[in-house]
């Protein structure tokens, strides 16, 4: 455990012109750059970026051609796709998306309140990374669709990891929609699911002072 290292950038990307980038725009690798100025990624996306700085923050976890990492809570898969590209076909992406299955009380009253105000029930947090999945120019992307607390913290992927990077999703974790009560039991499964040289990238908003877990 003491071998593998922790990148952990903690960004609030509310206050994002008053962060330092992690990495000087102009220190960028070009596959990182390449990755990022692919011109199939949503605009929605892309006019993300500034706020973002998806270029500097991927250059800060040296993550290489061929590897295998996990994008853990993906989200929409705004950085499933840069992952994509950038590992290339020798690579892989695992997008690692918790459902709520140990929680399906939670479920019932999404969509209970949703049929209450007359709008349609919230896709399912998957549905945007099965949808990458199914494109043919990300045929590197697995998503792992589980329940943390039904395997106690498990963090099963099929390989060894070169990285694990979440962003923006950390603080989930203690949300009644996970129901994940020992945070730490999910750090330690993905440790263990990381190479020895491998990486745990965080990238999360700051809280209020004060605001604890809230």
């Amino acid at each position: 455990m003491a071998s593998r290292k922790i990148r952990a950038s903690v960004t609030a990307f509310i206050l994002a012109a008053s962060i330092v980038p992690a990495v000087a725009a102009d220190a960028v690798p070009k596959v990182v750059v390449d990755a990022v100025g692919y011109v199939g990624r949503p605009f929605a996306d892309q006019d993300r970026d500034a706020l973002r700085k998806p270029s500097e923050m991927v250059a800060f976890a040296k993550i290489q051609p061929g590897q295998k990492v996990a994008d853990f809570m993906p989200g929409n898969g705004y950085y499933t796709r840069i992952l994509a590209h950038l590992v290339g076909p020798q690579g892989r992406v695992y997008a690692f998306v918790p459902h709520g299955g140990a929680n399906p009380q939670y479920v019932r009253d999404q969509i209970a309140a949703s049929i209450k105000k007359g709008i349609a029930p919230p896709p399912r947090a998957v549905d945007a990374v099965i949808a990458i999945e199914n494109v043919r120019e990300y045929s590197n992307v697995m998503v792992i669709w589980e329940a943390l607390t039904q395997y106690k913290g498990q963090f099963a992927v099929p390989d060894q990891l070169d990285a694990v990077w979440t962003s923006d999703n950390y603080h989930d974790l203690h949300t009644e929609a996970l129901e994940t009560p020992d945070v730490g039991a999910v750090d330690r499964a993905i440790f263990r699911a990381l190479k020895n040289d491998g990486s745990y990238i965080v990238i999360d908003h700051a809280a209020a002072k004060g605001a604890g877990f809230k």
